[in-house]
């Protein structure tokens, strides 16, 4: 008799399928407890078609501070640690998800919904994986950091590139994937973990092509504004939403539209968008004011005409100034990102003159990260907060400069500490 592929073995009634966040963040002596976002809209799907699944976010703490992101950097060696197969944490983290006595694990490395891409490792995905097929269970990859790491397929039954939102689970499971795309809201209430569910969509891709983010290779589909406020609505429990589209584009008519579908939720929480700088003018701001954005994330990355070339960015330094005072004069919260070294003609030179930008910015946080993934010769063990990456890229003497800048809190997360 043939061996039953994943899909027959996942569709079968009493297959057990847990979906899993591997650690990250708590590799480094942190944490991460946001849910994962694309696992939920797996989950959607899985059960949709009556297979019975749970979310378990295994970067998930009961820690009420975080470190600061000095400390992340100041910790590279521990990702080193966990790579080698000598960190406790996988160990124990297979435990946890033998303990659900699962058929089927979906191992998440990255999340292809979301531009941020600090939300996993492939081979830390690949480690557990190993270990979990050691004891006959089917091991599936899933998630935008897979597509820089092909060493890593061997240890999974299947890994799934590029996947897009609620269509994932088919592409997962079955050969080919044939009804129309039909997104419907992620099912929380699928966790088990405790994660913290802060994240909404209004659209996925981006209609941008910066080469540094993962993002730009998917296309733009925005999500039916009644899918969107009936997601809004299963997170009434909390006061403010971070809408994670790699840009908010929603203006005018669809602005409208996703307004009225939240005038049916009851209680509207406030928004947290990102914006790029030709977006940003007064009455557009006025705009996302009035439908509830009360912070407003912008990528300035440099303040190098050449680093900003090989970003793809089409901005200069007078359109950031301009930007980001508007967002402050219309009393929005202002958080501004910033990306270090990569393959730019001098990164130390780019770097200070990002420096003196900074320092004149009305921000009342920064987000300082160092360019890692989607670059020549990248590494296994590369984040945005690698302190390899800042040797590498000759940063050691400026970094200092940047994490002064950092607010001791931020909107989304509260307290930050440096642990030393």
């Amino acid at each position: 008799m043939a061996t039953p592929g994943l899909y027959e073995v996942a569709m079968s009634s009493d297959t057990r399928i847990v979906l899993a966040q591997p650690p990250f963040f708590r590799l480094f002596g942190s944490h991460n407890n946001r849910g994962p976002l694309e696992l939920a809209y797996l989950a959607r799907r899985l059960d949709d078609e009556g297979a019975a699944c749970a979310i378990v976010n295994l970067d998930w703490t009961d820690a009420a501070v975080h470190c600061t992101w000095r400390n992340l950097f100041t910790r590279s060696a521990l990702l080193h640690a966990a790579l080698d197969g000598t960190s406790p944490l996988l160990y124990e983290s297979v435990e946890r998800l033998l303990g659900f006595a699962p058929d089927v694990v979906v191992l998440a490395a990255g999340d292809a919904l979301t531009p941020w891409v600090d939300l996993g490792n492939a081979f830390v995905a690949a480690r557990l994986a190993e270990m979990l097929r050691g004891h006959g269970i089917r091991c599936v990859g899933v998630g935008s950091r897979f597509g820089t790491a092909p060493q890593t397929r061997a240890a999974f039954d299947a890994v799934v590139d590029d996947v897009f939102g609620a269509g994932a689970v088919a592409t997962v499971l079955a050969a080919h994937e044939t009804r129309p795309w039909n997104p419907a809201p992620p099912l929380l209430g699928a966790d088990v973990s405790g994660s913290i569910w802060d994240v909404t969509m209004t659209s996925f891709g981006c209609v941008r092509a910066c080469s540094f983010c993962d993002a730009a290779a998917q296309p733009y589909r925005p999500v039916p504004p009644a899918v969107f406020a009936a997601d809004v609505q299963q997170r009434a429990n909390r006061p403010r939403l971070d809408i994670g589209d790699a840009i908010f584009l929603a203006r005018g008519a669809r602005l409208s539209a996703l307004a009225e579908g939240l005038d049916g939720v009851g209680r509207r929480p406030g928004f947290s968008i990102e914006l790029s700088v030709d977006q940003v003018t007064p009455g557009r701001l006025a705009e996302l004011a009035a439908f509830g954005v009360e912070e407003v994330k912008i990528g300035i990355e440099s303040a190098d005409d050449s680093a900003l070339r090989v970003m793809g960015k089409h901005q200069h330094v007078q359109q950031i100034r301009t930007a980001c005072d508007r967002v402050r004069d219309q009393g929005l919260n202002l958080t501004v990102y910033v990306l270090l070294g990569g393959p730019v003609p001098d990164p130390a030179k780019a770097a200070l003159r990002t420096l003196d930008l900074c320092r004149s910015l009305p921000a009342d946080d920064f987000v300082i990260n160092v360019w890692a993934y989607n670059r020549p010769g990248a590494r296994p063990t590369d984040t945005h907060f690698s302190g390899d990456l800042v040797e590498e890229y000759g940063l050691t003497e400026v970094m200092g400069e940047f994490f002064a800048l950092q607010a001791p809190a931020k909107m989304s997360i509260g307290r930050l500490l440096d642990i030393t």
